[in-house]
């Protein structure tokens, strides 16, 4: 059974990141947020193991900066 991931528990960073990933992904808002779903989980799993905020942040920020420019991975998310 599938997980919902919300987001709430990561820091502002990562959210804004995938929301922004996520943009113009599709012009189907149900693909849209599938995809945002996905990247949450992704980034949720990743951090599950911080414990402090500072950490989390940190880490997410590297992972966000891991991902690289937007502008290239719009296109592979479109493909995906």
């Amino acid at each position: 059974m599938r997980q919902d991931h919300d987001g709430n528990n990561l820091p502002e960073s990562v959210r804004r990141f995938v929301d922004e990933a996520v943009r113009g992904v599709s012009w189907r808002r149900s693909v849209r947020g599938e995809v945002r779903l996905e990247l949450l989980a992704h980034f949720e799993d990743a951090l599950r193991q911080y414990e402090k905020p500072e950490d989390r942040e940190l880490r997410g920020r590297q992972m966000v900066e891991d991902f690289g420019d937007l502008r290239v991975l719009r296109p592979l998310i479109r493909r995906g």
